[in-house]
């Protein structure tokens, strides 16, 4: 540089610097600014700092003087100086300076001094490098001019995805207040997305979601400590959600779907639901409808509900809610009916032509599902929440499905017990005790009549062999009394020789023993035991009809509760049996002795 191209105060910073003057240096610069001659200064000094024969300390000072100006002009010979210089500590030196001054600028010398064999001076390199990715996202956040976006874009995309990953990586600060350098990362991967970008944030998420995973387990040391440093990650792990929800393809879901499941932050699986529901897709639709089941926060869940009751696609929703019941175990119990059916519905202008759009396609599901008993639970509720919480509309919204659809009735019969209701079950009632009347109450009914014609006859029987036994009875005591009296007569006439007392006192003494036999001996007492048969025979009949109408009408409970099985019919069974024989050994044995036999 000749010599007569500097000016007095140049020269005077030159010789300042050679010197190690402090104060001059900072005089000297300030006078250069003012004096505005800074870009003929750095002219000087640009050559000066790359001269490899100036001293070490000279050369520091250059660097120290170049930061003071703070000249645009200064960066090309910063960033060289960066990358060349043999000094680790010039290199520093350049680094914090070409930060200060634009590190925008500073983009390519910086990321060649990330593989600078120095710690500190990478580290600084780093530290540089994102505080001009700060920079670049800041404009680009504040909707800039059309050249200006350009600008930033261009600036941005110098810088590798694998410089960004590092950037997104740096310890988060615990306190800072703007957008920290590894949030500024994240938002830059959005801005330039792609299928790269996309990777780098779904390994971030992940690895960081491990992390937090493995702090749960363990816990922090400081209790407050952890809570900021927590918070800190929370804020880049957004940015990294935000950033996928920026680039918005459909390569973003299976990420944001992991870490909806998966994070233990319920901010970060709030914003993932938000971003998971401006996509269409069965993915994300199941995505959401997982969380609106499972998770724990209830805030997540109206994210997830809000977004699903955003989708028009209530066909795809419902029927990837039906097959998350399937294999999720969930019973009745577990679920919130009235909310799913909110978020799954049609929209209003859909459901014009037909109110009950949803309802009736669970009622067709419920049917296809009749054999599946927690599935036929889970949409019977749904059922009735999406009939207005009415069990009598479900049940009216089921005959009409029938009706339409001419559905079997006893693919619906499992759904009509599951919602309940005299609505629902009247059907299921009626057939039940057509059945019942027709196969068991008509023949056991006729059963019972001709047990009582039999008995009646029996009865009727008995009693005309009783008159009978009293006729005969009380004809044998009329003859016997008959032979007394003639004997008598023939006695009392007194004109009977010996031989002919014989023939009369035979028959005295034959007729005084009938009579003595009709009134003290068998026949009275057959005849008063005869009329105790037929009282306990009558006695027994009742019980008997007793007893079989308490079983017949237990079993016709069973029945209609239709809750028989082969036990119940054993039992039933049984005990008409047990009946059956108590009746005719009581019948057989009614003075209660036991047969010789037994």
């Amino acid at each position: 540089m000749p010599a007569n191209a500097s000016t007095p105060l140049v020269q005077e910073l030159l010789n300042a610097v050679r010197q190690d003057d402090t104060a001059v240096i900072e005089t000297a610069v300030t006078q250069i600014i003012d004096a505005n001659e800074t870009e003929t200064a750095v002219a000087h000094l640009g050559p000066l700092l790359l001269d490899k024969n100036e001293d070490t300390a000279v050369r520091r000072r250059i660097v120290q003087a170049l930061t003071q100006l703070a000249s645009p002009a200064a960066v090309p010979w910063l960033g060289q100086s960066l990358t060349e210089d043999e000094d680790p500590g010039t290199r520093l030196l350049c680094t914090a300076s070409l930060e200060r001054i634009d590190p925008i600028a500073g983009i390519a010398a910086f990321q060649t001094a990330l593989g600078d064999k120095d710690k500190s001076v990478r580290e600084a390199a780093l530290t540089a490098l994102g505080i001009a990715v700060q920079q670049l996202v800041a404009i680009l956040q504040s909707e800039p001019a059309d050249d200006e976006r350009t600008a930033a874009l261009d600036a941005l995309g110098k810088i590798s995805l694998t410089n960004l990953e590092k950037l997104l990586r740096m310890p988060a600060p615990a306190n800072a207040d703007d957008m920290s350098i590894p949030a500024a990362a994240a938002a830059a991967l959005g801005l330039l997305g792609g299928a790269p970008a996309i990777t780098i944030l779904c390994r971030f998420l992940r690895d960081r979601q491990q992390q937090l995973n493995a702090a749960e387990l363990d816990g922090f040391d400081d209790a407050g400590a952890g809570r900021e440093q927590e918070a800190a990650e929370e804020r880049v792990m957004m940015s990294a959600v935000t950033a996928l929800q920026e680039i918005g393809t459909p390569q973003t879901i299976p990420c944001l779907e992991d870490t909806l499941r998966h994070n233990l932050n319920f901010r970060v699986r709030r914003l993932a639901a938000s971003a998971l529901g401006r996509h269409d897709s069965g993915t994300a639709v199941t995505a959401l409808l997982y969380t609106l089941l499972n998770d724990a926060d209830p805030r997540v869940k109206n994210v997830a509900h809000k977004r699903l009751s955003e989708n028009r696609d209530w066909m795809l929703k419902t029927r990837q809610l039906l097959e998350i019941l399937q294999v999720s175990g969930q019973t009745r119990a577990d679920i919130d009916a009235p909310r799913l059916i909110s978020a799954i519905k049609p929209l209003p202008e859909e459901m014009v032509e037909n109110p009950h759009l949803l309802t009736d396609f669970l009622i067709e599901q419920a049917a296809a599902n009749a054999q599946d008993e927690r599935m036929t639970a889970l949409l019977a509720e749904l059922t009735i929440a999406g009939a207005n919480s009415s069990m009598t509309l479900a049940a009216e919204r089921i005959d009409a499905v029938q009706e339409q659809s001419q559905l079997p009735a006893e693919l619906l019969r499992p759904l009509r017990v599951e919602v309940g209701g005299s609505k629902a079950l009247d059907p299921i009632l009626r057939q039940l005790e057509e059945s019942l009347e027709k196969n068991f109450q008509e023949p056991i009914a006729e059963l019972n009549r001709r047990t009582r014609s039999i008995w009646r006859q029996t009865i009727i029987i008995a009693q005309i062999g009783f008159v009978l036994r009293a006729l005969m009875s009380v004809a044998l005591f009329v003859i016997g009394a008959y032979l007394v009296v003639a004997s008598y007569q023939q006695f009392v006439a007194g004109n009977l020789n010996m031989e002919q007392y014989l023939g009369p006192g035979v028959s005295f003494i034959a007729g005084l023993g009938t009579m003595f036999t009709m009134v003290f001996k068998s026949p009275l007492r057959e005849i008063r035991k005869a009329v105790g048969d037929v009282g306990v025979a009558t006695a027994v009949f009742i019980a008997y009809i007793h007893r079989i109408l308490q079983i017949s009408h237990t079993f016709s409970y069973y029945y209609l509760q239709q809750e028989i099985t082969f036990d119940r019919l054993k039992e039933a069974s049984d005990l008409i049996e047990d009946t059956m024989r108590d009746t005719v050994d009581i019948l057989q044995n009614p003075d209660g002795k036991q047969n010789e036999n037994e």
